[in-house]
């Protein structure tokens, strides 16, 4: 049992410990006039990589080709070891033609990328390059899942929309689509979030 003040959980334990400066493990009793009241999921930006986190963004796009259906995605690698979280989505639309994209959530196995590319770090204290969440891309000539769980729909001189449903959070071994309605259509769009190391424990809550 911890004592007065004193936090034992290893997540929060790391950031109270490297903000305060403390050199010990776990970090002793903090001033009871000082509190940490930490709402979960909802920490200063420049707090994620005091726990290992950090802010992440990218831009990937899939051209049109006859006869299949095109999309773009991020995927959380088998084996990574964070937690990925997509805080934003946002379709654009250089040729301002009229179009409805989905999005549907995936296995690996299931969606049939056709390449992975980087995405890009939003904090300079960790080093470009390092970043292990991939963004997707890809043709399929049928649905991806078990059905879309957003339409976005896209009129005419319309240059970019964002998704409403976001956030979504991706375990080690998922991967997020956005793909086109119809055959033969372009898709481009803008992912930002974050990621953070995840716990065996928050991997097995049923």
């Amino acid at each position: 049992m911890g004592l007065f003040n004193e936090t034992l959980s290893g997540r929060w334990n790391e950031i109270i410990r490297r903000l305060h400066q403390v050199k010990r493990v776990p970090s002793p009793q903090i001033a009871p006039e000082i509190v940490h009241d930490i709402t979960l999921e909802s920490d200063r930006p420049e707090w994620h990589v005091l726990h290992g986190g950090f802010l992440w963004a990218t831009r990937t796009a899939q051209a049109a080709v006859a006869a299949v259906l095109s999309f773009v995605g991020i995927r959380n690698p088998t084996g990574s070891g964070i937690l990925v979280v997509i805080e934003r989505i946002r379709v654009n639309n250089p040729g301002l033609a009229a179009g409805d994209y989905f999005i549907y959530a995936s296995s690996q196995s299931a969606d049939g990328a056709l390449g992975t590319g980087p995405t890009f770090i939003r904090d300079s204290r960790r080093p470009q390059g390092s970043c292990p969440v991939l963004s997707l891309t890809g043709t399929n000539a049928a649905s991806l899942g078990v059905g879309s769980i957003e339409e976005l729909e896209l009129e005419a001189a319309t240059g970019e929309r964002d998704f409403m449903s976001p956030p979504y959070v991706l375990a080690p071994g998922a991967d997020l689509l956005v793909r086109t309605s119809a055959v033969n259509l372009p898709i481009n769009c803008n992912f930002v979030g974050y990621a953070r190391p995840v716990t065996p424990e928050e991997l097995n809550i049923l």
